[in-house]
């Protein structure tokens, strides 16, 4: 799978744990492992792109990355 260029559906408001991601292509990705982030973004871009085996997701305006992995 290559990189996927979207936006979150909605309000985003960070991680926390066991977050859902739905995107407006229709995809839903979870993340993988613990962690804390809060930031509010109402339909922010996201990039998701294969790393090492896996999958890392990056938050327009958001720092850090975070390891996610697909649901639907």
């Amino acid at each position: 799978m290559n990189r996927i260029e979207s936006q979150i559906e909605g309000e985003f408001t960070g991680w926390s744990g066991d977050t859902i991601f739905r995107l407006t292509n229709s995809q839903v990705w979870r993340q993988r492992h613990y962690a804390y982030h809060y930031h509010y973004a109402y339909r922010p871009k996201v990039l998701i792109y294969p790393e090492g085996g896996r999958f890392k997701m990056k938050v327009a305006g958001v720092n850090s990355e975070l390891d996610v992995e697909r649901v639907r």
